[in-house]
């Protein structure tokens, strides 16, 4: 059975870089999480595409030396609890999307306190996501466990059900500008394509 190892600082990542190398070195573990992207790199800019760059070839660099997996945990802005699953809902500069090799969102449900919704918004090794996975925090394992693998996001957003058409049809208008196409929106929202399309041509 694998362990994990907790490694706690109030350092920057760069200040911790030689003891973290060392641990690194000594338990090789399969994956390394940082929690989180702001706290690590406090001496940078995030919303600077230059040093987040900077802060990401750090991280990417470390990963490659020792051959293992790096998950990165970072935020969405603020006031987007209720806006579609996309990379741009990430806080700060794009620059962090575009070097990782994947982009993950793990956002509450409205419907349950016990529900998650994942969402895989990018992946360099994987087709396009439809759709979005609702997991089920089991507090005896302290883990999350697949509910469905595939629902309708929005449905679990902001007011869930209750968002008005009106709501929803910018919220279509919105993503179809952003490059999804219709049948991905009408996944999202549970819909025929047919409404989507509708929405679309309507002022």
């Amino acid at each position: 059975m694998h362990q994990a190892r907790v490694y706690t600082s109030r350092h920057s990542f760069l200040e911790e870089l030689p003891e973290i190398n060392s641990m690194v070195e000594e338990f090789k573990p399969v994956v390394i999480f940082i929690d989180n992207f702001r706290l690590a790199f406090l001496e940078s800019d995030g919303n600077s595409n230059k040093d987040v760059a900077q802060a990401m070839n750090q991280i990417l660099s470390l990963r490659d030396l020792h051959n293992c997996s790096i998950v990165l945990v970072d935020h969405t802005r603020k006031n987007t609890r209720s806006q579609s699953t996309e990379s741009d809902l990430q806080s700060g500069a794009g620059s962090k999307s575009d070097l990782a090799d994947g982009d993950y969102f793990l956002r509450r449900s409205s419907k349950n306190e016990a529900f998650r919704i994942l969402k895989r918004s990018k992946s360099r090794n994987c087709a396009d996501q439809i759709g979005a996975k609702l997991l089920r925090f089991n507090p005896d394992t302290l883990w999350f466990e697949v509910e469905e693998e595939c629902v309708n996001e929005a449905l679990h957003l902001g007011n869930g059900v209750n968002v008005a058409t009106d709501e929803k049809r910018e919220i279509a208008k919105d993503l179809y500008e952003k490059g999804q196409s219709m049948e991905q929106i009408a996944t999202t929202f549970g819909v025929s394509k047919s409404t989507i399309s509708r929405w679309l041509k309507e002022d």
